[in-house]
């Protein structure tokens, strides 16, 4: 395959006639000398605009190494480098100067949580107020992956509905997630993962230098994060075909298309001198098509409901989570064996779409909801009496936490009451709907190369920290019931095919 540039995608985006509006400025940059330049270009635009701008810079705390040199010549942190090129970009500014800068740091001597817990409506509602305390006219840069980056993303939405005029760009430190490029933000609410509006930047500056100095984890959980895209659009296709879904927009899935077969084998790899500059890419463009599907579903699918269970469980569990993209590169194979039986039926068997009252809806989701391997392993407890005892000590939090999702698995039930009028339709154009799946998905064998040629865990034996199989066996069963978007298990759920979950993993 050729080597894949911006300028590729950007006349992707041109030729399928994709709004400008839901593209920031997209910039791959080689050196200091770059960032510098690119950095007095914004200081340009914004004091041409206001005489008084306040320049916000919003970092983690946490010390990441640039690999290269900074404009005095010596390796730096990420921070001390990118610090030193704004303030040489400072002095073709005499508006502006040093005094002018402000640097937040989101970490817990500032009163924020941990880096991996760190994306929290409430962490973005701290950091807004602390960003309007600096002036209306503001020049913000997220310097993080992907939860520094949300985070910042729907402070500056919150501060620039409270009247802030901001100019906002994104330094991503690691190729992690593809919220660098989108409209929203995945944020955390007591245990649970939401998308919330938040700003699209300006513009996202991808620098060589700092993203080469990443730990090799996180650019992984980047592919990992992509690898939902071989799923996710099938997800959304076949939701609109049920009637379950009414966004679904083809420049989206036309806009990846072959763009993330980069990611297959015979392509760009881990040890591949342009893996960097091409995972770049692809980030940019998956965040561009959630923009123009006007939601997360482009990008996140079935296998992101059960990535969001796995938190849920560890959350309540006390446990350490995992990286999400690596997560969700583990629970995309689990949507991938389910296509791959989706896909071997001659027909859908329209007759079988189950229905539930309300009483046994509410018994399924309690019933399953108790068979949660809170802590792992099925041995996590010596005994069933232990087990209760856990159980006793935490129920307020479960108890409320069970209610919720028994609400929203009533909704989803509904949703499902209409597609039994539906579904006959999809079962006569059956030939037509699953050639377009087959179109949008891969192999399970071929999501098992992505995973081993990326270094992607393929169990959760080998996560980091080590999970069991239990626990994401129970969370792709419970993601049926977890949230209202579309998933192939939902499909394999209401068809009656249980064991066919069971058979994914």
């Amino acid at each position: 395959m050729t080597l894949l540039t911006l300028d590729r995608v950007l006349q992707k985006v041109a030729d399928l006639g994709i709004d400008p509006s839901n593209v920031p400025e997209l910039f791959l940059i080689q050196s200091a000398t770059e960032l510098c330049a690119r950095l007095s270009a914004v200081l340009d635009q914004v004091s041409r605009a206001s005489a008084n701008a306040q320049i916000v810079l919003v970092h983690d705390g946490v010390s990441k190494v640039c690999l290269h040199s900074s404009p005095s010549g010596a390796q730096r942190d990420v921070m001390d480098f990118v610090q030193e090129c704004l303030g040489q970009s400072l002095l073709g500014h005499p508006s502006l100067q040093k005094r002018d800068v402000v640097v937040l740091e989101l970490s817990p001597a500032h009163g924020f949580p941990e880096s991996r817990s760190l994306a929290t409506q409430a962490a973005a509602a701290e950091l807004a107020q602390r960003v309007l305390a600096n002036g209306k006219a503001l020049v913000v840069i997220a310097i993080g992956s992907g939860s520094l980056v949300d985070v910042t993303k729907h402070a500056v939405w919150i501060a620039e509905q409270s009247g802030a005029e901001v100019d906002f760009s994104v330094v991503p430190t690691a190729l992690t997630v593809t919220a660098f490029t989108s409209a929203f933000a995945v944020l955390g609410d007591e245990g649970h993962k939401v998308t919330r509006a938040s700003r699209l930047p300006d513009r996202t500056l991808f620098v060589l230098p700092i993203l080469e100095g990443a730990p090799k984890e996180l650019t992984r959980a980047g592919v990992g994060d992509l690898a939902a895209g071989f799923v996710s659009y099938a997800d959304w296709y076949l939701a609109s075909e049920l009637g379950l879904a009414h966004d679904y927009n083809p420049k989206a899935v036309a806009l990846m298309g072959d763009l993330q077969r980069y990611l297959l084998p015979g392509a760009v790899s881990m040890d591949n001198g342009q893996s960097m500059q091409e995972l770049a890419c692809i980030l940019a463009a998956a965040g561009i098509a959630m923009n123009v599907g006007a939601s997360s579903a482009p990008q996140s699918g079935g296998e992101h409901a059960t990535s969001h269970v796995i938190d849920l469980l560890r959350h309540l569990s006390g446990r350490e989570r995992w990286l999400h993209g690596l997560q969700v590169g583990l629970t995309s194979q689990f949507s991938c064996s389910l296509y791959e039986w989706l896909r071997d039926l001659e027909f859908i068997p329209a007759a079988r779409i189950m229905r539930f009252s309300k009483n046994e809806l509410e018994e399924i989701v309690e019933r399953t909801f108790w068979l949660a391997p809170f802590t792992g392993s099925p041995m996590e407890f010596a005994s069933a009496a232990d087990r209760q005892v856990w159980i006793d000590a935490h129920r307020t939090v479960l108890d409320a936490e069970l209610a919720r999702i028994q609400a929203e698995a009533w909704s989803k039930a509904q949703d499902w009451a209409g597609v039994h009028a539906r579904i006959h339709a999809v079962q006569e154009r059956w030939p037509q709907v699953r050639a377009e799946i087959e179109k949008l998905t891969i192999s399970p064998k071929e999501c098992e190369q992505l995973a081993l040629r990326w270094q992607l865990p393929l169990f959760a034996e080998a996560m980091s920290p080590p999970g069991h199989v239990a626990e994401v066996r129970w969370a792709l069963r419970f993601s049926v019931f977890f949230r209202r978007r579309f998933g192939i298990q939902d499909l394999v759920f209401w068809l009656g095919e249980d064991p066919v979950l069971a058979a994914a993993i």
